[in-house]
């Protein structure tokens, strides 16, 4: 997108999760420093937003939410992704995962 369009984006992992059984527990959004590119007649600068989010659901849930968002429109890179109560042997489990999302300036 040519700005941030964070309505549109919060909307995107929304509809995501609730389209693969998550349930979204929590989201922030932080700005990312913008990178330079040497090239200012031929490319336009990229910003990147780093959206955080702690989201409960069942494991195979959670694989079809990280393959809609590797074929979303808007380019994400997963980041990291943790989860908690990993030691049981039953879901459904915490995951803390942080998502780069970019947008031209």
């Amino acid at each position: 997108p040519s700005k941030e369009e964070t309505a549109s984006m919060v909307n995107q992992f929304q509809g995501i999760a609730s389209s693969n059984s998550i349930l979204m527990n929590s989201l922030s959004i932080r700005p990312l420093a913008i990178q330079p590119t040497g090239l200012k007649e031929i490319v336009r600068p990229v910003g990147a937003l780093r959206v955080s989010m702690n989201l409960i659901g069942e494991y195979a849930s959670l694989k079809e939410y990280l393959k809609a968002i590797e074929t979303n429109v808007r380019i994400m890179d997963v980041q990291s992704i943790q989860v908690k109560n990993a030691g049981f042997t039953t879901g459904p489990y915490e995951y803390q995962i942080e998502v780069d999302t970019y947008y031209q300036l």
